[in-house]
């Protein structure tokens, strides 16, 4: 069985779900030059895939953890929250905890040692439960529990892995020098912010936890606040200072815009008229307008105000979403056709070489289920003219793709022992593997005589 690079070029156009051309986007490139990313998904998309995937199932035993809690088990402790600690006044340990009513992930947080008093209620975190969307890191449900040996308050939020706290911004690093070149960031996580805010507020609802180590910075710059609920929990709201509580959120942005500049956060006015000195140097005049707005020195900060400031700005950021979906659209091509080849592959797989097969003539050399066997060498087995094996995975991928669509091309197959061949069409060989693999879910299906 030789490999023949010239027979194996297509005589027929393949279907067009099979080598559908991917969505457009902008590209400065000449037409003749390409890219990795267009044979293969986006290394950084993939890489941020794969270690949260990774994150997902990693699994360190320890007898300090208890087995379930409440409804989730599989805890794997993810370490002590000192920063987020710092921010809600408790000792805050993180796990990671499977739920037993759909088997999804999430994160608990437990604040240990914590026993509620008698105006503190769990379903004050009800209210945050009710809140949609997509800068906000969803919350369940809150418990009281003694797995861990203590009195323990446990919140219960989606798991994001990977993420990064807002305080590992690179700009944030002692060496960094904040420039022009990082408006656009600003502008990307004030708008983010801002928009989280307003779908707080529209619940009569303050955040509370606008804090640097509250806030996870996801792939592609996302924002999501996290903790949200906790300190309502802690330290109850009277309806008339909520108000004064969500005036007190736009001020912990600003704050956390003049950490930028500072490298941490201000502690006292003079601070923050320094860090917006340094910022009229650099950056525009539209952005020390919101600042200021935000930080609501001369009047209370309200939304509709500071949105009203930024003005084209949000279209910025909409842009730039845009343009990560459809990087992300162009990615997901690349793989769209991974999982119909996959039950392929399984397909083939579970009628090669069975042992019940062994004495049915179907499957002899003289049978006709053997072009099936003859197939699977043809694509996986290739040789060239010298003896040595052929690893092509462009001529795998091509045979499985005409295969699964059964197109009428023929091809040569040769046994072994090169004594014998024949010519057959994959369309053939298409509805011999589904009547032979037909047959086999009968046969699983049958119920045993006893």
């Amino acid at each position: 069985m030789y490999y023949q690079p010239s027979a194996q070029a297509s005589t027929e156009p393949l279907q067009y779900h099979l080598y559908v051309p991917r969505p457009p986007y902008k590209r400065r490139l000449p037409p003749h030059i390409r890219e990795p990313a267009d044979f293969f998904l986006e290394t950084d998309l993939h890489l941020n895939l794969l270690q949260k995937a990774e994150a997902m199932v990693q699994t360190v035993h320890d007898y300090s953890v208890p087995d379930t809690v409440s409804s989730y088990h599989s805890l794997h402790f993810l370490g002590v929250d000192e920063a987020m600690g710092s921010v809600l006044g408790q000792h805050v340990s993180q796990y990671r905890a499977t739920s037993s009513d759909n088997g999804m992930s999430y994160l608990l947080l437990r604040l240990s040692g914590l026993i509620l008093g008698p105006t503190q209620s769990l379903k004050l975190f009800q209210k945050f439960t009710r809140i949609s969307a997509p800068g906000v890191i969803n919350g369940y449900e809150a418990f009281t529990t003694q797995a861990f040996g203590d009195h323990s308050v446990v919140f219960v939020y989606d798991f994001y892995p990977v993420g990064q706290s807002f305080w590992m911004l690179p700009q944030l690093s002692i060496s960094y020098m904040l420039n022009a070149k990082d408006e656009s960031d600003l502008w990307l996580y004030i708008c983010q912010v801002l928009a989280i805010l307003r779908a707080v507020h529209k619940q009569k609802l303050a955040a509370r936890v606008v804090s640097g180590s509250m806030i996870l910075v996801d792939f592609q710059k996302r924002l999501r606040l996290n903790g949200l609920g906790i300190p309502d929990v802690l330290d109850p709201l009277s309806a008339d200072s909520v108000q004064k509580a969500q005036a007190d959120d736009f001020r912990a942005l600003a704050d956390l815009v003049f950490a930028l500049v500072l490298k941490g956060l201000p502690r006292s006015d003079d601070d923050r008229n320094a860090a917006l000195d340094s910022m009229k140097a650099v950056f525009s005049s539209e952005l020390i307008k919101v600042v200021m707005a935000l930080r609501g020195a001369d009047e209370e900060p309200k939304l509709d105000d500071i949105v009203r400031l930024c003005g084209t700005r949000f279209i910025d950021v909409l842009e730039y979403q845009m343009n990560c979906t459809d990087a992300m659209e162009r990615g997901l091509m690349t793989e769209v056709e991974n999982d119909r080849l996959v039950r392929l592959l399984c397909k083939l797989n579970y009628l090669i070489q069975r042992p019940e097969f062994a004495n049915d003539d179907n499957w002899s050399a003289q049978g006709t289920n053997y072009l099936i066997v003859l197939f699977h060498d043809y694509v996986f087995q290739q040789v060239d003219e010298t003896g040595k094996p052929v690893i092509d995975l462009g001529h795998v991928l091509r045979c499985l793709n005409k295969l699964d669509v059964g197109v009428d091309e023929s091809i040569m197959l040769v046994s072994r022992d090169e004594r014998s061949c024949v010519i057959v069409t994959y369309a053939k060989i298409k509805e011999l593997v589904d009547n032979a693999f037909n047959q086999l879910v009968r046969e699983s299906a049958k119920v045993p005589l006893h």
